[in-house]
């Protein structure tokens, strides 16, 4: 028991420090070309879409957990504003494939090389001991999250498969 509340003390810990990395940052960070009608939800459709291109709306509402009418409306305002685009699949011309423009595109890569240049300025000042714990520790973090995303996509074949064995 000792273990388990030592580990929620240590993560409450990490919470708070992210938060507060976070808040440094963004206090020095210049403001950023974003459309200013641009939700967060619609940010991170352009972040799925960028990592995966070609990606339809179907398989980016199970990549976002939420519903398909969601996303079909959340795609039409990010057509309209010029930061997707639909294209027909070739092979199937059922399927409706997405991509970004070069706007949004653009735009994501100032996005990120604003907090990148923070992040160069603080990562800078430690030492190689510190960088190699940061590494390894990041590393880590990075396994740990593709554990538990092929987890979650096994879970979700295993629920489909026993959907359609009911039918």
């Amino acid at each position: 028991m000792a273990a388990t509340a030592r580990v929620a003390e240590l993560i409450r810990q990490l919470r708070e420090h992210d938060a507060a990395l976070h808040e440094l940052a963004t206090r020095h960070l210049p403001p950023a070309t974003l459309p200013s009608d641009l939700t967060l939800r619609q940010l991170q459709v352009l972040v799925v879409v960028r990592g995966r291109p070609g990606i339809t709306g179907q398989e980016l509402s199970e990549s976002l957990h939420v519903s398909t009418p969601t996303i079909s409306g959340l795609v039409e305002r990010l057509v309209g504003k010029d930061l997707l685009t639909r294209h027909t699949d070739t092979t199937d011309r059922r399927r409706i494939l997405l991509s970004l423009t070069e706007e949004a595109a653009a735009m994501l890569l100032e996005m990120e090389s604003l907090g990148e240049r923070v992040r160069e300025q603080v990562i800078s000042r430690l030492s190689v001991e510190e960088l190699s714990s940061l590494v390894a520790v990041t590393g880590r973090l990075r396994e740990v999250a593709e554990e538990l995303a092929q987890e979650q996509e096994l879970a979700q074949e295993q629920a489909k498969e026993q959907e359609q064995a009911r039918a």
